[in-house]
């Protein structure tokens, strides 16, 4: 499990050393954060993420742990999805 998803209820932002190699250090926004959002837009693009959002149509047996963009649900907000041509249409 990510370490982002381990994080208090008042931790908003943490940095890590985790993500691709040229990117030595990052921030990210944590589900607590994230879900005080009034309006959060979930972006997906290029067709190398194809096969996960295949994954989160179809699989039944889904948890946060394993998709953590299952945790990111707005207590008093809404999410939009935007998914580009590419990603979304299989060939």
């Amino acid at each position: 499990m990510s370490t982002d998803l381990l994080v208090d209820s008042n931790t908003f932002v943490i940095t890590t050393e985790a993500g691709p190699s040229d990117t030595p250090r990052r921030m990210t926004l944590t589900l607590p954060l994230i879900n005080r959002g009034k309006r959060v837009a979930i972006y997906v693009t290029g067709k190398h993420k194809r096969e996960i959002l295949s994954k989160l149509e179809m699989e039944t047996s889904r948890s946060v742990e394993q998709y953590p963009i299952l945790g990111v649900n707005p207590v008093n907000g809404t999410v939009s999805w935007y998914i580009d041509h590419s990603a979304y249409i299989t060939e």
